[in-house]
């Protein structure tokens, strides 16, 4: 049943529960003005009333027209007051050629307020079933006469076709109202499910980002301490290079006193082979001048 009333609910079908009920219980009211209509309407023809058929073919269009406005433009407001309007004034336009509170669809008036506060909410419902009381009372207090000409078992029939659409109609709302609300608590039922396996599975990933989490802090330890081990022998290496370096220096400053006095000996050699040389010359001059004198 639901499935023959969502095929005519606009598309996208509406999400929020609230509003897909107001939308399956229009396009169930609409098809109960449909087929209402067209049933007086057969009993009318079937009675010999083949008048006044205006308000069964209003009543039909009227409804059509609604399920249509709901379908292609998705206005649950627009299609809930063009049927509201279309069954008060269905309800009233009969009731006005019957005689008024005397009239054979006067258990449609007790449809009306549930299919208001259905279709329009609360507050708008209210309004809607303040208008039909104060209809009822109007024609009770104007009291029309009779222009249907039915007689007493065909008036007894109408009543009875008027008693059975409208209990239906209130067992087909009540129907929808319990089937969307079973429907809502199993679409429920499986969200808390889906978000119970949700949370599982986010849990397991947390534990196992927490045992990750603790071996990456263990593993973070020992290269924090093989890092340390690492540094205290740079630190030593760096300890014995700067001895090392400081040895050259010494060394090195060692080389630089030896050459140093390696020219200061050089030097003195140097002046030793000159005052040598100058001997050498003394002596030559000297065996020179003894051969003189030989």
């Amino acid at each position: 049943m639901l499935a023959l009333l969502d095929a005519f609910a606009p598309t996208p079908k509406p999400t929020d529960p609230a509003k897909l009920l107001q939308v399956r219980v229009i396009i169930g009211s609409s098809f109960l003005s449909i087929m209402a209509g067209l049933t007086f309407w057969m009993l009318q023809v079937f009675l010999g009333l083949d008048g006044w058929i205006q308000p069964h073919v209003y009543f039909v269009i009227m409804g059509t027209c609604a399920v249509t406005l709901l379908k292609l433009s998705g206005s649950v407001y627009g299609a809930a007051t063009v049927q509201g309007f279309g069954f008060l004034s269905y309800l009233l336009w009969i009731s006005w050629l019957d005689g008024g509170i005397e009239s054979y669809i006067l258990p449609g008036f007790m449809v009306m307020p549930l299919t208001a506060v259905l279709m329009n909410g609360v507050w708008a419902g209210a309004a809607w079933a303040g208008a039909t009381l104060f209809s009822l009372l109007a024609i009770a207090f104007l009291q029309p006469d009779k222009t249907l000409l039915l007689s007493e078992e065909g008036h007894y029939i109408m009543l009875s076709a008027a008693s059975v659409l409208a209990t239906f109609a209130i067992c087909l709302l009540a129907l929808i109202i319990e089937v969307t609300k079973m429907l809502s608590f199993a679409d429920l039922e499986s969200e808390r499910r889906k978000a119970e396996s949700v949370s599982e599975r986010v849990r397991n990933l947390l534990e196992s980002l927490s045992h990750s989490l603790v071996k990456v802090n263990q593993d973070s330890s020992d290269i924090s301490a093989k890092a340390r081990q690492t540094a205290d022998s740079m630190q030593e290496q760096t300890r014995h290079a700067n001895t090392l370096f400081d040895g050259m220096a010494k060394f090195k400053q060692q080389l630089n006193e030896n050459a140093d006095r390696s020219v200061k000996v050089a030097e003195d050699a140097s002046q030793v082979g000159e005052r040598v040389s100058q001997t050498g010359e003394v002596m030559s001059r000297s065996n020179k001048d003894m051969a003189a004198v030989s």
